[in-house]
């Protein structure tokens, strides 16, 4: 089983309509990225934090202690460069099922289902 990306979203910017200008403005994007199997209906979400090494660096001085999971660190924000590297680098994973997918997946942004149970 591959994977499909079907949309990207952000609350932080209008994702489409935000110039190129807007995005080196900012230093990071909270970007949602809609992933379901290759072929199917559906698509399931998946949160990362696009960023720049000066929002790491600010966020280090603020806090002490950075996560780096489920950051993309980039030298100034740009949707294509992040929709393009996100679509290489998800849609070439592979897995048997697509609860193995969500896993590896997951690697790159949290799963919506992550730590959901019954």
């Amino acid at each position: 089983m591959k994977v499909e990306i079907s949309d990207f979203h952000s609350p932080d910017i209008d994702w489409e309509d935000a110039t190129p200008a807007e995005w080196k403005a900012r230093r990071s994007v909270l970007v949602q990225v809609f992933a379901g199997p290759r072929g199917g209906k559906g698509a399931e979400s998946f949160t990362l934090m696009a960023c720049t090494p000066e929002y790491i660096a600010e966020m280090v001085r603020e806090h002490g202690v950075v996560d780096g999971r489920h950051h993309l660190v980039m030298a100034s924000l740009d949707r294509r460069l992040i929709e393009r590297y996100l679509r290489r680098r998800i849609e070439s994973l592979e897995a048997y099922d697509w609860s193995e997918l969500t896993l590896k997946i997951g690697r790159f942004g949290l799963w919506e289902g992550e730590d959901y149970s019954d």
